[in-house]
């Protein structure tokens, strides 16, 4: 039974998230520009996938032995499923959100929020259940990943970063695969993209500064994910493995 909460508590943990990803966005929409344009481009990039994982999670879990906890978990998989193709169409391909204009983006990005909002419980939520059900409660209080400190799969800021396989070596990212440590600012790029990358202790930074005038940003932190490219251009994906007051060890991938 602990197992299992522990699996729900974690797999309920997720859905919070991603149904507060879209207001912690930094977009105004009375203010669109460039950033806002990237920032809901990456919203809406493959956001299908983790929802469609994340409904695997909770119809996955075995019986537990608790009726309506059962019935808790099903409901909330069925509702992420009964939301993906809906989801799929509002989020495009991968990389097709990118050059498009902020009204448009904005429109499907809220469209796409209010359908994970939508997926709530069929009958009681888990706090209902916690009081009704005395197995449920002691194993919600026994499972670390029911606890509000429990530890995260992110690194913590001020933990140690992990090896960069490619170290400091930029020119690994020349054939568009690498992870490499960034520190401060650096010019960096990965197959055909070039761009500005700044490090902090809490953000990554990446700046395309254009060559016909402009320039577009992209932030994200420890353990984030931020996509960049062009229409019909090269696509990229980078991930934050590591972030600390030291720099951050980034993974890279285009397509």
């Amino acid at each position: 039974m602990i197992t299992w909460m522990g699996e729900l508590c974690e797999a309920t943990s997720s859905l919070v998230d991603e149904q507060a990803e879209f207001e912690g966005l930094d977009v105004d929409a009375s203010r669109p520009d460039t950033f806002a344009e990237v920032s809901l481009s990456q919203f809406l990039s493959g956001a299908d996938r983790p929802l469609a994982q994340l409904a695997g999670r909770f119809t996955g879990l075995p019986p537990s032995g608790v009726p309506a906890a059962d019935e808790l978990a099903k409901s909330l998989g069925a509702g992420l499923e009964r939301i993906v193709p809906e989801v799929q169409a509002l989020a495009g391909d991968f990389g097709s959100n990118f050059g498009q204009e902020f009204g448009p983006l904005h429109d499907r990005a809220r469209k796409l929020d209010e359908l994970v909002d939508s997926v709530k419980p069929a009958g009681p939520d888990l706090p209902t259940l916690l009081a009704a059900e005395p197995r449920l409660a002691a194993a919600h209080d026994l499972s670390p990943n029911c606890r509000p400190d429990a530890e995260s799969s992110t690194p913590a800021p001020d933990g140690p970063l992990p090896p960069a396989a490619d170290g400091t070596d930029f020119g690994a990212c020349a054939d568009g695969t690498c992870q490499i440590l960034v520190t401060g600012e650096s010019k960096v790029k990965v197959g055909d993209l070039r761009f500005t990358i700044s490090v902090t202790d809490e953000t990554v930074t990446l700046k395309d500064s254009r060559a016909g005038g402009g320039s577009s940003e992209m932030r994200t932190g420890a353990g984030g994910e931020a996509s960049w490219g062009r229409a019909g251009g090269q696509q990229l994906m980078m991930t934050v493995s590591g972030l600390n007051a030291e720099g951050a060890v980034l993974d890279f991938k285009t397509q």
